[in-house]
């Protein structure tokens, strides 16, 4: 089975197939409050290394938000019976002015230039005098003040590749995928992957960039219940809920999964949550190299009453520096309505702490089917847009 990719580099993507306050509940293995790992020895990327100073009729920018540190992400497809496509990646703090060269290497042979002027106009080119019958790898080096860079890393498309505007990524055999989410996992500065199996119960898998399974967590008996208006309390992805996000809150140049769970999750180290309640709720994160949990916090109780909450998660950068991650989560009561309830945590990497919530009460808030994280204001600090209101970063 392989999994299908675009060049969009986006935290979660639809994909075909080919082929937190703290209470009595604790893994049944380990600590419950998961102490973090060592530190990375690969670092974060912050978007300015001094205060910038804003152009006239700008907001100030206070500080730069910390950002990815990522790869060229060069990628080669065969776009016909004669030409292969290779594009790569702009980066954020790329210069302006700055342009590439694309080098080929086929056979294993030397690398040799493929463009006659330094390219300036996009991050892609259309190579065609390559020998398709062998295997052609790419790399580019960007030029800075007319002096070439060190080249990128090299992606290689193998011989006689089928004509199709994918990258292939081999998965295991196993259910349905409705969801996958990207993420540099292991700080090599490579997009790896996050995907859902819709069985029952549902899973998560883990894959490296090119492929090699990493993990799995097992979302236990309270995913079984799959309906998308009152899901099970650790279900995923149904409906518009997604309850998973992947992304670098720690900033040590990894990313982690942020997941709502409850009773009967196995992580991907193999322990497992457990709670005399399952209709309580917790937000986890875990290691994306191991899919260990690493830290949790509980969903607030407020809405307990009427069951377990869905979730949909994201991502926030309510200080303008750190992410955050937002939850939207709603239940339904006996009369048919709905409870709304927000709120925001902020992992450390050696805490998972709430830094608030919001509920809608009988507020007239209307809401929707997605949520945006966006800077309304231009204060260089981001609010929590719904369809019929925003939240302030801090409500």
């Amino acid at each position: 089975m392989n999994m299908k990719t675009g060049r969009r580099a986006a935290h979660r993507l639809p994909v075909t197939l080919a082929a937190a306050l703290a209470v009595c509940a604790t893994p049944a293995v380990g600590p419950a409050n998961t102490v973090s790992p060592s530190a990375s020895t690969s670092t974060a990327t912050t978007a300015a290394t001094a205060t910038a100073t804003a152009t006239a009729g700008d907001a100030a920018v206070q500080a730069g938000r910390v950002m990815e540190n990522l790869s060229r992400g060069v990628v080669a497809v065969r776009s016909s019976a004669t030409q292969v496509l290779v594009s790569w990646r702009l980066l954020g703090l790329d210069p302006e002015g700055i342009g590439f060269n694309v080098y080929r290497s086929t056979g294993g042979g030397a690398y040799a230039k493929l463009n006659s002027g330094v390219l300036t106009g996009g991050t892609n080119y259309v190579d065609s005098t390559a020998d398709l019958t062998r295997s052609n790898s790419y790399r580019v080096a960007p030029v800075v003040g007319g002096q070439e860079q060190a080249p990128s890393g090299a992606f290689t498309l193998t011989a006689d590749h089928a004509t199709e505007p994918v990258v292939r990524v081999p998965l295991r055999s196993g259910g349905p995928v409705k969801f996958v989410w990207a993420g540099d996992l292991d700080g090599d500065g490579e997009y790896d992957y996050v995907l859902d199996r819709q069985t029952s119960p549902q899973k998560l898998e883990a894959y490296s960039s090119r492929g090699q399974f990493l993990w799995e967590v097992d979302m236990g008996p309270n995913s079984q219940n799959q309906d998308n208006i009152e899901p099970g309390s650790s279900a995923i992805d149904l409906g518009h809920w997604d309850g998973v996000t992947v992304y670098d809150f720690d900033s040590d140049g990894r990313a982690e999964v942020a997941l709502r769970i409850a009773d009967g999750v196995r992580f991907g180290d193999g322990t497992t949550w457990t709670h005399a309640d399952d209709s309580r709720q917790f937000m986890a994160v875990l290691d994306g190299r191991t899919g260990a949990l690493r830290n949790w916090a509980a969903v607030p109780t407020t809405y307990l009453g009427d069951g377990p909450m869905a979730a949909r998660l994201g991502v926030a950068y309510l200080n303008g520096t750190t992410p955050s991650l937002i939850a939207y989560m709603k239940n339904r009561r006996d009369d048919g309505a709905f409870n709304l309830m927000m709120g925001a945590w902020r992992f450390t990497g050696s805490a998972l702490r709430q830094e608030w919530t919001w509920s809608r009460g009988s507020q007239n808030a209307p809401d929707g089917h997605n949520t945006r994280a966006i800077d309304v204001n231009g204060d260089g600090t981001d609010e929590v847009a719904e369809i019929g209101f925003v939240l302030n970063g801090d409500p």
